[in-house]
Formats: structure tokens, sequence, C-alpha cells
């Protein structure tokens, strides 16, 4: 045990684990993204059958929205893929059924500004048979400058009247869009600021957060 422990074995086996779990996320939504483009979606004219081709293309579709914290103050590739596919497509919404903290989830936009949607509200109703219902919510404003303002929040309902760490969380954050030469043309740099309870450690604690950044595509 005591040369297990000094070789951190059980750290190169959490690596492990954690690498091959990503793997297997990357190869389901490769499969989901494929589903969805093998259904035949632009032979739905009727509104019914519209409506429940929009509810089955966002409910197996759109994997990035999943892999994206609404209260995160970083930006990730992640984060740039799905607004890139989401700028154009106008309200998307779908249910999340299968995971262990099944949500519903929708994105809106409203108005241009420097082609880019002015203003974008991404939300998610979160559920549990036994549990709670948890809110959370992401609203970004395009300013000028290829500045944008970008303020989350999540909330946990059914916690709000008990003196429970963690019922609230709150993050901004303020992103500067970079042009650069090349197949991948932009970067962004961001300043963000969180604010809630630390529930990783053994006694959960308030905690104040910032963090500032680059996050460019290769």
């Amino acid at each position: 045990m005591r040369r297990q422990d000094t070789l951190g074995y059980p750290s190169l086996a959490r690596f492990n684990a954690s690498g091959v779990s990503m793997f297997a996320t990357i190869g389901l939504d490769s499969l989901r993204t494929a589903a969805i483009e093998a259904l035949p979606v632009d032979l739905w004219q009727e509104r019914w059958q519209q409506w429940f081709a929009n509810f089955i293309a966002g409910t197996i579709g759109n994997p990035e929205e999943e892999h994206i914290q609404l209260t995160s103050i970083s930006y990730s590739a992640v984060r740039s893929s799905w607004e890139n596919m989401g700028e154009r497509a106008g309200i998307q919404w779908g249910l999340r059924p299968w995971r262990t903290n099944p949500y519903l989830y929708f994105l809106a936009h409203a108005g241009r500004l420097d082609g880019r949607p002015l203003i974008t509200f991404e939300g998610r109703a979160g559920y549990t048979l036994l549990g709670s219902t948890k809110l959370e919510g992401r609203l970004t404003l395009q300013l000028p400058a290829s500045f944008r303002l970008a303020g989350g929040a999540s909330l946990d309902l059914f916690r709000m009247t008990s003196d429970e760490p963690g019922v609230t969380h709150f993050a901004v954050t303020l992103e500067r869009v970079i042009p650069f030469h090349g197949l991948n043309p932009e970067a962004v740099f961001y300043v963000g600021f969180q604010s809630g309870v630390l529930n990783r450690s053994p006694n959960p604690r308030q905690e104040n957060l910032i963090v500032a950044g680059l996050s460019k595509r290769w």
C-alpha cells in the first residue's frame, strides 16, 4: 500500500477512468449527431410534424449543450461550438431524460448587432422524482466593439426556505472577441466573477472566484 501511494497508482487509475469516459462521451455524441442527420426532418412539413421533429432534434441532438455550464466563468471550445450552431437557429429546446439529473432546456435569440445575436437567453429546468426543481439561466448581451456581457444564475427552489448551503450560484463574465487570421479566425478573451458554495470540500463554504483567460480554437 505504501509503495502504491508513493508511485501514485490511484491517481493514474483516476486519469485512465477519466480518459475512458471522455472517449465514450465523444463516441456517443457522434452517434447522436449522425442519428439526427439521418432523420428526414426536412420532409415533416405539417405543423404537428414540425413540432415533433424539433423536439426530437433538440432531445437527441445538440450534444454540445449538454456539456456546458450556464454559471461557468470560463470560455471553452464546446461553448464556442454551441453558440455558432445555435446562432441562427431561432428557438431551440429539448429534454434530457436519460441523465441522473434530467432537465428541460431552451435557447432563444432576439435582435442583431454586428452580425451577432443582440440578446441570447439559455435556460434549464431540472427535476428529480424525489428531489427538488433546479432552475438555471444565462443571459448574454452583445455590446459594441465585439464585447459581450453575460450573467448566469442557478437556484434550487426546494431549498430556498432552508439554511442549507449551495442554494444559489451566480456568475458574470465580460468577453471580447479578438479576430485572427487562419482557419479559426476568432479568439475570445474573458474576465469572469463567480460566487457560490464550494460543495467539493468536506465542509461546504462560500467561494468567490475571479478568472481571466484566452480561448482559441486551433
